[in-house]
């Protein structure tokens, strides 16, 4: 988290994720249906299985960027470049091998390309559709698409 007198101007949430995380993503999604949710876990899955970062970096477990945000008034000012820094340094500390995440956001990828994060992969959302051929994921520009990224720390 980061503060500036004692307001919140920026969040990240990572966690360990395993293997097992793979057949966990899919549970979720069967027990949501076609829900915005059930596309979503849906989507991790994939996502978790195209990539298949343990094997790609040898480990069985990593630590996974969940969730991050800088508040708008405070874009711009490299606080999500200083969180994942604080977030590498933190897997570092805890022995994780690799940190990963999953960006939504065209800025979260940005932050996560500029600190040396390799991109493994890029799933657009005009691409992802549902049963009927529609798009599921319509966020406003320039998100546009999913990319999941991975780094050694």
């Amino acid at each position: 988290m980061a503060l500036e007198k004692a307001e919140i101007i920026g969040v990240s949430i990572a966690l360990p994720k395993n293997h097992a995380s793979i057949g966990e993503y899919f549970e979720a999604a069967q027990k949501a249906g076609k829900t915005k949710h059930g596309y979503i876990m849906q989507l991790f899955g994939e996502i978790i299985l195209k990539t298949d970062v343990f094997k790609r970096y040898g480990v069985e477990e990593v630590l996974y960027l969940y969730i991050a945000s800088v508040a708008p008034n405070q874009r711009g000012r490299n606080i999500g470049a200083l969180m994942l820094g604080e977030l590498m340094q933190l897997a570092k500390e805890k022995n994780y091998k690799v940190l990963t995440a999953d960006c939504s956001s065209y800025y979260c990828a940005k932050v996560c390309e500029r600190m040396g994060m390799e991109c493994l992969s890029t799933v657009a959302f005009a691409d992802y559709l549902n049963e009927e051929g529609e798009v599921i994921f319509k966020p406003p520009a320039p998100h546009v698409a999913m990319k999941t990224y991975a780094k050694r720390v």
